[in-house]
């Protein structure tokens, strides 16, 4: 797997292998606590249209470096990458709260963004005040007295979330809690397709 480094930290990416000469750039940005292995198929099936490129974001998956505090902060850090990849204009694609990050990309660098795709997600995620104080608290919500005190889809959801959380899932939802591209996003642009759907 490839790799740049920028201000001396390793950051990996995968990447189609083979790319047509005039195949465009397309960007894949992961959601919440993952990394870009989770864009595998759109690699292997769409590199003879484009040059698929999907990083893990800093402190992701096989990426160095520290989680960051906020879409802004990671699109910044997009821009970094893209530019050290000579990268002058491209597609973005991005989930859930990737498809923030590309929200704010498009917002700062409108100028090198060719199209949008973006794949359940939202101008703004409702953070749930219950999630965010049993993990700074570290309770377990399968204690008798919190299981019938809690919603029981809130309790699975909770649960599920537990068995692959990490620090970098944690602090993605509480930046993701913060975005709100509603007052801004009018003002953008650029081609866009939104997929949405169960």
């Amino acid at each position: 797997m490839p790799l740049i480094t920028i201000d001396n930290i390793a950051y990996h990416y995968r990447m189609s292998k083979r790319v047509p000469v005039d195949g465009c750039a397309v960007i894949c940005i992961h959601g919440s606590g993952t990394s870009g292995i989770v864009w595998s198929y759109q690699i292997s099936r769409l590199s003879k249209y484009f040059k698929i490129i999907a990083p893990d974001l800093p402190g992701h998956g096989e990426s160095g470096g520290h989680t960051l505090p906020s879409a802004e902060a990671y699109a910044r850090w997009l821009n970094r990458f893209s530019e050290e990849l000579r990268l002058p204009s491209l597609y973005l694609c991005g989930h859930s709260f990737g498809g923030a990050i590309v929200q704010e990309y498009s917002r700062i660098y409108p100028q090198k963004v060719k199209g949008l795709v973006l794949i359940s997600t939202g101008m703004n995620f409702k953070l749930s005040k219950l999630y965010r104080q049993l993990t700074e608290q570290g309770i377990d919500p399968s204690q008798a007295v919190l299981s019938a005190e809690l919603p029981e889809f809130f309790r699975k959801g909770y649960e599920l979330l537990s068995t692959i959380s990490n620090q970098a899932l944690h602090d993605d939802l509480l930046a993701a809690g913060a975005f709100d591209s509603a007052p801004w996003i009018g003002s953008l642009d650029v081609p866009s397709l939104v997929v949405w759907g169960s």
